[in-house]
């Protein structure tokens, strides 16, 4: 699938998820190309990122999607709950940056102290 998601609204998104995820079911593999970051995080296993017609990196998600200085160099923008734990690593408010999702997100800031 080329761009599958590119000017689809959240319903048609779903729907579009739905059919992978029935294909994935039926045992196919599905090979999707796309700068939606978003759409990946939630419906994708593994990642191939390319440049100029050459593989720049590939593995699991969480390795690739949270990795920001990679996804800089390929210019794509990184997923939302990636960045901002990356973020707060850089503030020194959190210590792990491999945060995919927002549950992990919470649960890496829950124990922080209010003053």
């Amino acid at each position: 699938m080329d761009e599958p998601t590119a000017g689809q609204d959240a319903i048609q998104k779903e729907k579009i998820s739905e059919i992978i995820s029935l294909l994935r079911h039926k045992g196919k593999t599905v090979i999707i190309v796309t700068h939606d970051v978003e759409f990946v995080v939630n419906r994708i296993d593994r990642v191939l990122l390319m440049a100029d017609g050459r593989i720049i990196a590939e593995g699991d998600k969480r390795d690739v999607l949270t990795n920001l200085e990679l996804l800089e160099k390929v210019r794509l923008l990184p997923p939302q709950i990636p960045h901002i734990a990356w973020l707060l690593k850089e503030e020194g408010l959190l210590n792990e940056h491999r945060v995919l999702y927002i549950d992990e997100l919470i649960k890496a800031i829950s124990g922080w102290k209010m003053s």
